[in-house]
């Protein structure tokens, strides 16, 4: 749920990792809660995942 103002909003995110674990998908759609309307946004992306170095012993 992701109200703006008196329009009734719902936010999908959705996460998913590579086979290989170096990237990541992100993909965010708004869409009207009361309506079977197209969404009213959508974000697809894809990042990079840092791994931290390992420290040596």
């Amino acid at each position: 749920k992701c109200d703006q103002g008196r329009r009734s909003l719902t936010c999908e995110q959705t996460l998913k990792a590579s086979a290989d674990g170096m990237l990541m998908r992100v993909s965010l759609r708004v869409l009207q809660r009361d309506n079977k309307a197209p969404p009213l946004a959508r974000l697809d992306t894809v990042i990079a995942i840092r791994r931290q170095p390992k420290e040596s012993p």
